[in-house]
């Protein structure tokens, strides 16, 4: 199974760059379940560098919940290449997926 944690962790000192100041990192943790295997992965676009925003993130994951899962528990690579081809547009999502499924394929 599948699921979507939420993080924000406050930064020790502000992170300025050209155009803006940051004060906290948000993003996702994925964590994937099967037979008493956990695997992760992270999603943390940045804001004014990444394409996507955590919320586009947050709904492309929730509306392919069920594809996702049915691609991670597939033993070959064929489904889960497929899924990234279709959701590619999202750098940050395609990082966090991909080293979810590296992560799960390490410990099966």
């Amino acid at each position: 199974m599948l699921h979507i944690f939420s993080y924000q962790l406050p930064f020790k000192q502000p992170f300025k760059t050209a155009g803006e100041t940051f004060s906290h990192r948000e993003g996702l943790i994925l964590e994937y379940s099967e037979n008493g295997i956990e695997a992760f992965g992270e999603v943390a676009p940045l804001p004014g560098f990444s394409e996507e925003t955590i919320d586009q993130v947050r709904e492309v994951l929730i509306m392919n919940r069920e594809h996702l899962e049915q691609a991670f528990r597939d033993e070959g690579a064929t489904e889960f290449i497929a899924l990234l081809e279709k959701i590619h547009q999202f750098p940050s999502l395609s990082f966090g997926l991909d080293t979810l499924y590296h992560d799960l394929q390490a410990k099966r």
